[in-house]
């Protein structure tokens, strides 16, 4: 009965009590994709013994719909018996040898190993399985016979099909693990060694990926992709998974779900410069600003990365304001489904099988500033004269932009108009549109413009001290601030947006004000507030007339800084008002009284 046969693992030299035979070690990959080729698997890889120990123990039990005539499970039992039967008896125990080596097998019959322990049931019935145990009727257990052999194979393919996950671990428990997973990673049993890493300690997790050696064995017998697999089913300490899946070779994709999935070792990684190193070499400068945010850490450990790779730290600031968003949109989703249940609860109706769905787009719709300014009448310019209409344009308002400049004389407003080179535009057809008294446009079209309509123009007729804080706040505020530190996080925040909701609010002229308005203005408004403050109520004399329907500033900061808290991360909120509170701090055009006011209104906000 002796012939040769190919093993899946090294076959080490024991004796058996029949004839001899020689076995040469062959190496191939195992499919364990039913429970026929486990059964097989662990056939030859633990042994009939371990089988055996395994019905012995009672480990396997559960319910499985199995043993009606002509079904898939009776089918697979029945080809498995046949195929187990006829297998060569596997190795008991394993010792290291050299890959060259020939080995005599001696082994025990299966019929000789498995016949003690089936004649201890105490109650023998027609052989079935029930439970996991095997069970055989007076005279129907005949393991030496043909009949016999395959009746048992057909049973323990049953044991297998109930809980094969479970076989696989209490079998491979049969010998110490870690030299079963030494050896199955020297043959390149490249799937049976994640199988074993998936049933490992938290212990031997940990000896595992501390040990030169198993590391050395593992870059080896696995590819980028199985190297993978391996790291998530040990679910170990981050900083040695990620150091086993660098020295292997790896991509971006896998790193991250890696340190999404890792239970601890964060503080480790984002601590040593040899990883920094490793995530400078990998990554793009996007994917490093995600593996910060991922990290965690402090700012100063997350610059610091961005430093070493060269990246801008707005991108760490727009994944996070992304974040944020995203998280909004996930908690208004779980919100709409509990209310969902909760009325079909109400209403005795069964659960709903699909909920509303939220997007970052309807977060962004919740969130924008929709608010207008009241309007004046349109027919304010429009029931003028032609003559009336060219007596505004080239008299009135340029007249009355004479009698302004000559009234700041002298005044830090002179220095502040000299500073910025400030053009002007009499638009009076876009003031009443928009209802608006004076704006600030910049930009290659507009240079930097000083828009006015008529109101403007007869503020400035009845009392020229009346714009002063109008130009301080447009001029002096947004033109000398320029584009604002919170608009290019949000721009990285949008490219991480899906493109059609990034195209809307990007390209739609509407859409992109309100984006505007309540993501990047709060910045430059609350600037522009503070040094209006100046003229609006000044240090000494008499404070100007106020215009009709002017914000007052002591309620515009607040506001804006309240927008500030309601519409950012947290984070990405801090490192905004750090900027601002810098550009504050360093302005000559904003007076002290009005940085200590500003100062104490972002304690009372972020408190």
């Amino acid at each position: 009965m002796g012939e040769r046969v190919g093993q899946i693992t090294k076959v080490p030299e024991v004796k058996k009590s029949s004839s001899n035979s020689r076995v040469r070690r062959t190496k191939r990959l195992q499919s364990m994709d039913t429970p026929a080729d486990r059964i097989l698997f662990l056939q030859r890889t633990a042994g009939n013994q371990a089988v055996s120990r395994l019905i012995r123990s009672g480990a396997l039990q559960a319910n499985l719909r199995i043993g009606q005539p002509g079904d898939m499970y009776e089918q697979e039992a029945n080809r498995v018996a046949d195929a187990v039967m006829t297998m060569p008896h596997p190795r008991l125990q394993s010792q290291p040898e050299n890959e060259e080596e020939e080995e005599t097998v001696q082994t025990k019959p299966l019929a000789d190993q498995i016949t003690p322990l089936v004649q201890r049931q105490e109650e023998p019935v027609q052989a079935k399985f029930k439970d996991g145990d095997v069970v055989f009727g007076s005279g129907e257990y005949q393991p030496q016979s043909k009949e016999g052999k395959q009746l048992l194979g057909h049973e323990l393919t049953h044991v297998a099909q109930q809980s094969s996950e479970k076989a696989i671990q209490r079998i491979l428990g049969v010998t110490p693990k870690l030299e079963r997973l030494r050896e199955l990673l020297k043959e390149d049993l490249e799937d049976a060694a994640i199988v074993l890493m998936g049933y490992l300690s938290p212990k031997e997790v940990r000896e595992v990926l501390a040990r030169r050696e198993f590391k050395e064995l593992a870059m080896s017998a696995f590819n980028n992709k199985e190297m993978y697999r391996a790291i998530k089913a040990m679910r170990g300490d981050l900083y040695p998974s990620l150091e086993w899946m660098f020295d292997e070779g790896t991509d971006w994709s896998k790193v991250r779900d890696v340190i999404a999935r890792a239970p601890s070792g964060k503080d480790r990684v984002r601590s040593d410069n040899w990883m920094k190193d490793q995530f400078v070499s990998e990554c793009n400068d996007e994917e490093m600003a995600e593996a910060v945010v991922l990290l965690g850490g402090t700012e100063k450990q997350q610059r610091k990365w961005m430093e070493a790779k060269g990246a801008d730290w707005t991108l760490v600031l727009g994944r996070l304001q992304y974040n944020y968003l995203e998280k909004m949109r996930k908690d208004e989703e779980n919100k709409k489904k509990k209310e969902a249940e909760e009325t079909a609860k109400k209403l005795g109706k069964p659960m709903p099988i699909t909920f509303p769905k939220v997007t970052i787009d309807d977060i962004v719709e919740k969130q924008v500033n929709k608010g207008k300014l009241p309007t004046h009448p349109k027919t304010a310019w429009e029931v003028l004269t032609k003559v009336q209409k060219t007596d505004w344009k080239e008299r009135r308002a340029p007249e009355a932009l004479k009698k302004l400049m000559k009234s700041i004389k002298g005044t830090e407003l002179e220095k502040v108009m000299e500073d910025e080179s400030a053009d002007y535009e009499f638009d009076p057809e876009y003031a009443l549109k928009k209802g608006a008294y004076a704006w600030h446009r910049a930009g290659r079209f507009y240079g930097n413009t000083l828009g006015f309509g008529m109101a403007f123009v007869k503020d400035i007729e009845h009392d020229e001290k009346i714009v002063w804080p109008i130009l301080a706040h447009e001029i002096g505020g947004h033109a000398k601030y320029g584009k604002t530190f919170s608009s290019k996080i949000m721009d990285e925040a949008l490219d991480l947006m899906p493109k059609h909701i990034r195209k809307r609010w990007q390209d739609t002229k509407e859409a992109r004000q309100q984006f505007f308005e309540t993501y990047k203005y709060p910045e430059t408004e609350i600037y522009a507030a503070l040094c209006q403050l100046r003229y609006e109520i000044p240090l000494s004399g008499p404070k100007p007339k106020r215009r009709p329907l002017a914000v007052d500033p002591y309620t515009n900061i607040p506001d804006q800084l309240s927008n500030i808290k309601r519409h950012y991360d947290p984070e990405v909120a801090k490192a905004v008002l750090r900027v601002l509170g810098r550009r504050v701090r360093d302005s000559s055009e904003i007076v002290d009284r009005d940085k200590k006011y500003f100062i104490k209104q972002v304690k009372l906000i972020f408190k």
